[in-house]
């Protein structure tokens, strides 16, 4: 139970991140919500004193539609503006982890059919999900690796600013001594 509690607060640190990245990317550039197919009426644009109003709100109501994807799908509605992972194995591998916390957090931990979006718990449907402390330490590092790419990578293509890690020993205390 401990190792599923420690698994599920590492999606959530995650998917929190690409939350806040996705807001700063979008106040960064607005212009990028011309791409989403989101509409909105004269009422509500004519309910803002502000343009800035207007496009935080229009921001928050993006991300908050686009977090609520499954992360594969989320991915693919931002390929064109950032690839959230550099590899196709790595989104697999990222999507397969937030499906066993969906588990977790929504069934108590019991394979159900809806996982069958993840092939490799097809046949254990009504068993619990059983995690062991090494591979939620290896899942947990897997997506703190993949948020320091993806800061990495958003940072210099958006002009975002980025508290640098200035040395391998600061980035090996962030990472916990997983690298």
């Amino acid at each position: 139970m401990i190792a599923q509690m420690i698994l599920a607060r590492s999606v959530d640190n995650f998917l929190t991140y690409i939350s806040e990245l996705l807001i700063l990317i979008y106040r960064a550039k607005p212009q990028m919500l011309r791409a989403s197919d989101q509409k909105i009426a004269w009422d509500e644009v004519l309910g803002y004193d502000a343009m800035e109003e207007l496009v935080a709100a229009l921001i928050d109501r993006r991300v908050n539609a686009l977090t609520y994807k499954g992360l594969k799908d989320l991915a693919k509605d931002l390929e064109q503006h950032i690839g959230l992972f550099s590899a196709e194995e790595d989104l697999a591998k990222g999507a397969e982890i937030v499906e066993q916390r969906n588990l977790i957090v929504r069934n108590r931990g019991i394979i159900n059919n809806i996982v069958s979006r993840v092939s490799a718990y097809s046949d254990r449907v009504g068993q619990q999900l059983m995690l062991s402390v090494n591979e939620v330490m290896t899942k947990t590092l897997f997506l703190r690796l993949s948020a320091l790419d993806i800061d990495r990578r958003a940072s210099e293509k958006f002009s975002l600013a980025r508290n640098r890690i200035p040395t391998e020993e600061a980035r090996r205390t962030i990472l916990g001594g997983w690298v």
